[in-house]
């Protein structure tokens, strides 16, 4: 399994792999000259059907900083990992986001490919996009077992 993003930050605990690799004391961050959407997914490998995921927003330098928790997002859920329109279920949108920790429910979706995209934090403003930050997504499989963590670093 792999992982890859519209972007990331160079540094070590700021790649994609850090959002599915089962440890929360890493995270993806988003390089800052990037503006919204901005997404991470993972590759499991092969078709699996899911039912649910958790979100762990990154909390910033204390947590108190509000303007980190992505406010609004998807998840998309494909075989084609360039999600191409029609390509994809969209299992879960999230409109006005408020908590750190975010568990979602949905009807059973089959894909080999899970994108988190994030279209605002709560704390958004002009020119300052440089929080986008996830410290993990969990993947629920219909089975009620948690997908394989990611084990593969992508290039950026």
């Amino acid at each position: 399994m792999s992982a890859t993003a519209s972007s990331f930050d160079a540094a070590p605990r700021s790649s994609p792999i850090n959002a599915f690799d089962g440890r929360y004391n890493d995270f993806w961050h988003v390089n800052s000259a990037d503006v919204f959407p901005k997404w991470v997914q993972a590759d499991l490998g092969t078709s699996q059907t899911l039912d649910r995921v958790v979100s762990f927003n990154y909390g910033g330098y204390a947590a108190t900083e509000d303007g980190n928790k992505v406010k609004n997002f998807e998840i998309w859920v494909g075989d084609d990992p360039t999600f191409i329109s029609g390509s994809y279920v969209v299992a879960a949108a999230v409109t006005g986001n408020d908590a750190w920790i975010r568990q979602l429910t949905f009807a059973p979706v089959t894909g080999r490919h899970v994108r988190y995209v994030a279209f605002a934090v709560k704390g958004t403003v002009a020119g300052s996009y440089w929080n986008t930050n996830l410290y993990e997504l969990e993947l629920w499989l219909s089975n009620g077992t948690a997908a394989p963590a990611v084990t593969q670093q992508p290039t950026n």
